[in-house]
């Protein structure tokens, strides 16, 4: 990669991002009965978001609401910590500043499978709002939404008759005020392919 003065600087030549999250389900773990209602489950969650390059690091434990609600094969709030793990800046790398601490909260969603023309769609993805923060410099990161909405046909139903299995389909990814930075922002339509084991 070049940066501005066309030197090599080779950020980001070799790096990994990658997130976790992981949910204790209180009516799996605890057969916790919340019976027909609007409350379908209660849950802790814990999420794990790193970047080798940038050496980031956030630790994210909360709580996950899952709902009851027509149409949806599930649909879960999830209210979070937004906890900084991350070494900050040093000298000679390319280390992205440690931040203050902050909350997250994050819906993500599927519908049910339905048929139009015989072919099964649905729609899944998330949304996620993080509170604003300060950088190690004590410079304001704002808060952003960032949304992965997606449209889903399942191919492998048309094309071999095995349903969830196979799907093609777009996302529409939307970034306000990305990495924190107000003047960010970003949209775009994706192509999608999904292969469920």
């Amino acid at each position: 990669m070049k940066g501005e003065n066309s030197d090599v600087n080779h950020f980001n030549d070799y790096d990994a991002y990658g997130e976790m999250y992981i949910n204790f389900s209180s009516t799996k773990l605890l057969k916790i009965n919340y019976g027909k209602g609007l409350l379908r489950d209660i849950g802790y969650v814990q999420g794990f978001n790193f970047d080798s390059d940038a050496n980031v690091y956030k630790i994210l434990p909360g709580i996950r609401f899952s709902w009851n609600i027509p149409g949806f094969a599930f649909l879960n709030t999830d209210w979070m910590a937004f906890l900084d793990a991350s070494s900050g800046v040093s000298p000679g790398t390319f280390n992205a500043p440690a931040e203050t601490d902050s909350w997250m909260l994050d819906v993500n969603f599927a519908t049910k499978s339905f048929q139009v023309f015989g072919q099964y769609f649905n729609f899944e993805g998330h949304i996620e709002f993080i509170a604003p923060r300060e950088n190690e410099f004590g410079d304001e990161v704002a808060w952003h939404i960032f949304g992965q909405p997606q449209f889903r046909w399942d191919v492998g139903y048309a094309l071999f008759g095995q349903k969830d299995h196979l799907f093609v389909g777009t996302e529409y990814q939307i970034w306000i005020h990305k990495l924190g930075e107000k003047q960010t922002n970003e949209s775009a339509f994706q192509g999608l392919g999904v292969w469920r084991f």
